[in-house]
């Protein structure tokens, strides 16, 4: 029962996003599969773009009117999440527990996650065109993430940035130089 009303309800959002997201340029959807659920991408032209497996656990939220931002949730707090880009046609990698980072009230491009102890931000859609590398002594927390605390970007590039280090869990928070184009 549970299951059941909850895909219910899982569609009924994917599909109000769907529908208005085609008065834009691309379309998303949930849809069944022989094998289960996948979200499905469309362009502008109603062009099936990509067709991209899901779990039950799926949620799709608008970022900004052209920018979606599709989760899988595999148990709290793990999540995997891609990001796409109607406007550009444009589906990013698969990242694990990421942060959106906002410029101001509006997100940005740019996205943080951790991998191997240090945190990395770059571009959502193409980390040739910009990722670097962070390496402070983060805290080490179950969801190595959650030792990021609050991470903006401010003008001319100057990436604000909160978190715990050390076992003491000490708050630091640090203004950072990015090399963005």
């Amino acid at each position: 029962m549970k299951k059941g009303l909850l895909c219910a309800i899982l569609f009924s959002i994917v599909l109000c996003v769907g529908l208005c997201m085609g008065r834009q340029k691309g379309e998303i959807f949930l849809e069944e599969t022989g094998s289960g659920k996948a979200v499905v991408l469309y362009d502008g032209q109603t062009h099936r773009m990509e067709t991209i497996p899901v779990i039950e656990k799926t949620s799709v939220t608008p970022i900004t009117d052209t920018m979606y931002e599709i989760t899988q949730s595999v148990g709290s707090p793990a999540r995997y999440v891609f990001y796409y880009d109607m406007e550009n046609g444009r589906v990013s990698d698969v990242f694990f527990n990421p942060i959106l980072i906002s410029a101001g009230n509006e997100p940005s491009r740019y996205i943080a996650y951790m991998e191997d102890g240090m945190l990395f931000v770059c571009d959502i859609f193409d980390k040739d065109i910009f990722c670097e590398k962070i390496e402070r002594d983060f805290t080490k927390t179950a969801d190595p993430v959650s030792a990021v605390i609050d991470i903006m970007l401010g003008e001319d590039g100057l990436l604000v940035l909160k978190y715990y280090q050390g076992d003491a869990y000490n708050v630091v928070t640090e203004t950072i130089t990015l090399s963005l184009e």
